[in-house]
């Protein structure tokens, strides 16, 4: 029988999980406090619910694996339990404020380790955060005191993490709740909702707890549950790995993960790894990525030798993901822009493989042709994605490597594979763009076919319709009339136009003659509503002819 590194599988309360005399440790590698207002009035409601109607609540899943040191680490639910635990620690103060015994045993059964035969030594907590959170947990939610003497004290701290802000902001909202709840009652009832409220959270919310015993194991259960829609990380998987390697080194390894993320900023980490490994190795689904990490990084030196690398393409990612001016030039930016409005995913690994080893003089060359196929090839054609990533792969791999260097190498690659002159007429005449930005974008190219002199459009043009897609009565009876399928044309590109915003707002559900006379004659400029001019009805026919003449156009535009 194959073993799958799992020890133990049980449903417990979170009383049973806190009851025992062992401390629960977030390890260095894990993400720091993050959950938010909407996390905190989730879990309130919850406990609320449980307390009133008296039955339990599913809390979630939580992953344990025991330490080296037997601490038990964290590798899932470290938000759950310590927001919990710092409700319990509220509760624990509210209590000792109002002099009551219970805050005591509170404290003692569920908050502290027992230390019955070490009288003399400092409390040990059963909950200890991960270096970035130590202190603030410790020294402001952990520690027994009054709770506006705690939030007093809050204030006291500056220039906090905001993951340290979040803790004690937490607290004070809690706090803020209780307050409401207690403020009108007796002394007598103010600790019995207190009591009520504590026994229900630890009694009614109920966990399912996985012990593993071995990193692989976690990995491959994290993406069991991430395909049933819960948010559990890659990269915390990776850190787990790399650290563990590291040794006597994870400070440093640390640091240098640290820049990695700090390089990113807010761009997915996970979404990240991904892109680099398949823009520099080969396609590899996210499923599979640790296992091909684990395989790749077997020593010290590889740790240090992939950090150290990917922090430069971190870096070179970000620049690129978020179009640094500071980086690209303007028609460079302007490029990339475009390219993203079609495809930003399956491009990325691409760019970040091929603009910083291209000379800088082909990068304006390469980034045209990869808008004229990306857009021939998804935007019209709608061809495979998977197949699509894989020939950028290679393309991305063979100009790292020198294999591929100039702008004929390049289009070679391209023309091979681009949907040819043909094809792509044919398709672009019936083809539906459901997708505003995209159709937006295609006019505006046409509109520059026709005035290449032309300045950049203005933020303040708008798609517009010419068949509305909400027709009024008028339309209705034309609709009805001209026997024409509303849903066959309504999103086709002939049948669409750019107006500016107030004048688009004025036009809205006119009828087809007095848009054409007035909005598209006379308060708008651009060759494409021009042509609209001297066209009398708006049927079936008149939006094909039109989409057929801007196919004509899109071949040359979106040139290869």
């Amino acid at each position: 029988m194959i073993k799958l590194g799992i020890k133990e599988q049980a449903q417990k309360s979170l009383s049973e999980l806190l009851q025992i005399d062992e401390q629960y440790r977030v390890p260095i590698f894990q993400r720091e406090y993050s959950w938010k207002k909407d996390d905190w009035i989730d879990l309130l409601d919850d406990i609320e619910k449980a307390k009133n109607s008296g039955k339990q609540h599913f809390f979630g899943f939580m992953m344990f694996m025991l330490g080296d040191d037997n601490k038990i680490n964290v590798i899932e639910g470290q938000q759950r339990l310590a927001t919990s635990i710092l409700i319990l620690c509220l509760i624990r103060d509210i209590l000792y404020s109002l002099d009551n015994n219970l805050h005591s045993l509170i404290e003692k059964k569920y908050l502290i380790m027992d230390n019955m035969f070490k009288q003399n030594e400092p409390k040990k907590y059963k909950l200890s955060l991960a270096k970035l959170n130590i202190r603030i947990f410790e020294n402001y939610i952990l520690k027994l005191d009054y709770p506006s003497s705690k939030i007093s004290k809050f204030r006291s701290e500056r220039k906090l993490h905001k993951s340290n802000k979040l803790i004690l902001q937490a607290y004070k909202f809690f706090n803020e709740h209780f307050k409401n709840k207690l403020k009108d009652l007796p002394l007598k009832e103010q600790i019995k909702y207190c009591s009520d409220f504590s026994e229900t959270a630890l009694k009614n919310l109920i966990v399912i707890t996985t012990e593993v015993t071995d990193n692989k194991t976690a990995y491959n259960i994290f993406q069991t549950l991430n395909d049933r829609g819960l948010d559990l990380a890659l990269a915390d998987l990776l850190k787990v790995h790399l650290f563990e390697i590291a040794g006597d080194r994870i400070d440093e390894a640390k640091i240098k993960w640290d820049e990695i993320t700090n390089s990113l900023g807010n761009i997915n980490l996970n979404i990240f790894l991904r892109h680099y490994w398949v823009s520099k190795y080969a396609i590899v689904s996210q499923k599979h990525l640790m296992d091909e990490f684990e395989k790749n990084i077997i020593d010290i030196a590889q740790v240090f030798d992939f950090l150290d690398n990917l922090r430069n393409e971190a870096e070179m990612y970000e620049t690129i993901y978020n179009l640094s001016t500071d980086y690209w030039d303007s028609n460079t930016v302007k490029l990339i822009e475009e390219l993203f409005i079609l495809s930003k995913n399956i491009v990325l690994p691409l760019l970040l493989g091929a603009l910083p080893k291209l000379d800088k003089r082909l990068h304006k060359k390469f980034l045209r042709i990869c808008i004229s196929f990306i857009f021939r090839y998804l935007t019209i054609a709608e061809r495979e994605n998977k197949e699509l990533e894989s020939k950028f792969s290679k393309l991305s791999k063979d100009i790292r490597s020198g294999k591929v260097k100039t702008g004929r190498a390049i289009r070679d690659v391209f023309i091979k594979i681009h949907v040819d002159n043909e094809t792509f007429i044919s398709i672009f005449k019936n083809k539906d763009i459901k997708t505003a930005k995209v159709a937006r974008y295609i006019l505006q190219k046409i509109e520059h076919s026709y005035e290449p002199l032309q300045e950049k459009f203005s933020d303040k043009i708008t798609l517009e319709h010419i068949l509305p897609k909400t027709p009024n009565d008028e339309w209705k009876e034309y609709i009805r009339k001209e026997k024409i399928d509303k849903d066959d044309v309504v999103d086709k590109i002939g049948n669409m136009t750019l107006l500016l915003a107030p004048v688009n707002k004025k036009a809205q559900n006119s009828f087809y003659p007095k848009k054409r006379d007035l909005f598209y004659k006379k308060m708008s400029s651009l060759r494409i509503n021009k042509d609209l001019a001297n066209i009398k009805s708006w049927n079936e026919s008149d939006i094909l002819k039109r989409q057929s003449e801007f196919a004509k156009r899109a071949v040359d535009i979106w040139k290869i």
